[in-house]
């Protein structure tokens, strides 16, 4: 066997050895991934934040911060109605965690099973379309955050431990956040109970606004809001008299109207909340012939579905990227992932020694390997050394290395 057949033969031993650890490796991260991927969408569920929740939030957010306060802090009012939204921002950092892995350290062989843990989480929220398009958002997030992770390392010269996930995440998190706009969108505008939930829910949150604006009353007086109900009932009542009572003089109206009008002040002062057993008919009167309202509820699909889409992309910008930047500088230190003019793939430590099929591999070759020359043995010797301290010769920097030993063994003989 000469020099060339012996390098060949080693190297592809040790790339049999080599490619059955990156498999390894690349399993390992897979079950890493898959983990937080599940660790993401349980800490999503516990949140229970879903269209319903943010359709009753935005229809009650007046009475929250306007009765809230009444009772609590502040600080208290903050936490009570946001806790939902601040669980899941933390389901969405994890999230970004795995697409900054994912960046800084490619799959090959097993990334479209991320769709695995991906969809096995559907029962928690029972495959509803926002999840199915969350989902399928967050898988081609996935696979898009590998390329543009080796995009933003060959381009970016300054910080690139931390722009590569930022930038990359960044960009994966537009693609998955594009698909939940489509997912609300599509659900809402298939599900007419969204629409007259949210109608609801302002009805009932304007009724107790009311309610708590009538009921100090007798003691504070009356307030502009209490005024206007007050006018607005005394007009309905009035409606239906001169439509009973047609014949009756305006003088007679007059008067019927100062009587109504002092029969509700009376029961307002006498017998607190009696008089808000007209409130609702006139705050849906009211609502009912809104122009503003009735068009929002028109686009109720489209406005609701950008309101969330802005809302993402602002805790985007101010929290998940920069935090994704940080993952990935963290990534890129833990994983060794070289940088200037090396190869992306990552590489294990200088100085990992070889495993026992390494060295029994290289014992056998070495007892096939001509043993006519000192000069040969003591190179294949320093080669063997080198490959043990940093095991990345490719293939042909091998061959190179072997013919050039065989040519000065062939010159060192015709020499002598």
């Amino acid at each position: 066997m000469n020099g060339e057949e012996y390098i060949i033969k080693r190297n592809k031993n040790m790339g049999i050895i080599e490619n059955k650890t990156e498999r390894y490796r690349e399993f390992s991260e897979f079950i890493f991934l898959s983990i937080f991927i599940i660790i993401g969408f349980f800490i999503l569920y516990l949140s229970k934040v879903n269209l319903t929740s943010l359709i009753i939030l935005q229809a009650g957010i007046m009475e929250l911060f306007i009765l809230g306060v009444q009772e609590k802090s502040v600080l208290d009012v903050l936490l009570s109605t946001f806790s939902g939204i601040f669980i899941a921002t933390i389901s969405l950092i994890v999230f970004c965690l795995c697409l900054s892995l994912l960046s800084v350290k490619k799959l090959h062989n097993t990334k479209y099973l991320l769709a695995l843990p991906i969809l096995g989480c559907g029962f928690l929220f029972n495959f509803s379309i926002m999840f199915l398009f969350f989902a399928l958002g967050f898988f081609i997030s996935c696979l898009y955050a590998m390329p543009l992770g080796e995009t933003y390392y060959k381009e970016l010269k300054k910080w690139k431990k931390f722009r590569v996930g930022s930038n990359a995440v960044s960009k994966s998190l537009t693609v998955l956040f594009f698909f939940i706009f489509l997912g609300s969108f599509i659900s809402l505008i298939t599900d007419n109970s969204y629409q007259q939930q949210f109608f609801d829910t302002t009805k009932s949150s304007l009724e107790n606004v009311i309610n708590a604006e009538v009921s100090g009353m007798g003691a504070q007086g009356k307030g502009p809001a209490t005024e206007e109900i007050i006018n607005r009932t005394i007009e309905r009542e009035m409606i239906k008299i001169r439509k009973d009572y047609p014949n009756m003089t305006e003088e007679e109206y007059i008067q019927v109207e100062e009587d109504i009008r002092k029969d509700i002040e009376d029961r307002i002062i006498t017998e607190e909340g009696e008089s808000g057993m007209n409130i609702t008919a006139v705050v849906s009167d009211a609502l009912g012939g809104s122009a503003i309202l009735n068009a929002f509820l028109a686009w109720f699909p489209v406005m609701m579905s950008i309101s969330i889409w802005f809302t993402l992309e602002f805790i985007k910008s101010v929290l998940l990227s920069p935090v994704s930047g940080v993952f990935s500088f963290i990534w890129f230190s833990v994983f060794r992932v070289p940088m200037e003019g090396e190869s992306r793939i990552l590489q294990p430590e200088e100085g990992t020694p070889l495993t026992e099929a390494d060295t029994q591999n290289s014992e056998d070759n070495q007892d096939n390997t001509p043993s006519s020359s000192p000069v040969f043995r003591e190179k294949v010797n320093e080669e063997k050394q080198e490959f043990t301290d940093n095991k990345r010769l490719s293939k042909e920097q091998l061959i190179e290395e072997a013919i050039r030993v065989q040519e000065e063994e062939e010159r060192r003989k015709r020499e002598e």
